[in-house]
């Protein structure tokens, strides 16, 4: 049975081909959409980064791994440029659904 993974979050391809140690094992999750968000049209390729920092091209984190080098600089890539940040990410899909409250007198935006 595949793993569950606790968070992942889908980015297309080309975001992750720029990190410099980048090099994929298994090819990407495709799907073809139009502008209109319809089916057909322009292939996007996609891959997952899991809350492990692993990426794999299936939301289960231990199918079809396509990296898996792990390193503070792979880490420091993941916040800085892909702006992966699985707590914010979370809090903020609460937040818009109501699920936990919005702090007084902050100004937030979502």
């Amino acid at each position: 049975m595949a793993e569950i993974a606790r968070y992942s979050k889908a980015y297309v391809a080309e975001q992750f081909r720029k990190y410099q140690g980048w090099h994929e094992k298994a090819p990407p999750a495709k799907i073809s959409m139009t502008q209109d968000g319809a089916e057909g049209g322009e292939t996007l390729e996609y891959f997952f980064l899991h809350d492990n920092y692993v990426v794999t091209s299936d939301i289960f984190p231990d199918r079809y791994i396509v990296f898996d080098s792990v390193t503070d600089d792979w880490k420091r890539f993941c916040h800085e440029v892909l702006l992966f940040n699985r707590g914010v990410d979370i809090n903020h899909a609460a937040l818009k659904r109501g699920l936990i409250p919005l702090p007084t007198g902050l100004p937030y935006s979502c």
